[in-house]
């Protein structure tokens, strides 16, 4: 029979690991939204005229190849939303890449996107406009 003291630690454990497992993903969440407002302010032709901005969770891909990468950026070059030309990290040695979709309005228009960041959520490596 467990003492009440073991199985009291047991829950305090277990309630601290939840916790750190809700705050780690809310930290998460906010780093990627982040990066990604600041990946638009720099790179929409008009950012003045975003509104109506609204974030998926972050979830994370390993599907994303680095030919892929390459071919979603040339899209983007053709997007009339966007700059031309934008600057990117290096692509190749991610492996896995976290995923932040964004639904926004520009002028009267409503836009979706894709945007794939770098594991530490620093960087956008890519992204796909639906």
């Amino acid at each position: 029979m467990k003492s009440p003291l073991s199985t009291f630690n047991f829950q305090l454990s277990t309630i601290i690991v939840l916790a750190l497992l809700l705050f780690s993903s809310c930290g998460q969440q906010y780093n990627a939204q982040s990066t990604v407002k600041h990946f638009m302010k720099e790179n929409l032709l008009d950012h003045s005229q975003l509104t109506n901005v609204e974030y998926s969770k972050v979830d994370s891909t390993k599907l994303i190849t680095p030919q892929r990468i390459d071919a979603m950026r040339i899209e983007a070059n053709n997007a009339t939303i966007y700059k031309k030309d934008i600057d990117y990290p290096t692509a190749s040695g991610h492996g896995k890449l976290l995923t932040l979709r964004v639904s926004y309005t520009i002028g009267d228009k409503q836009h979706t996107s894709t945007f794939y960041l770098t594991p530490d959520l620093y960087e956008v490596v890519a992204f796909k406009t639906n």
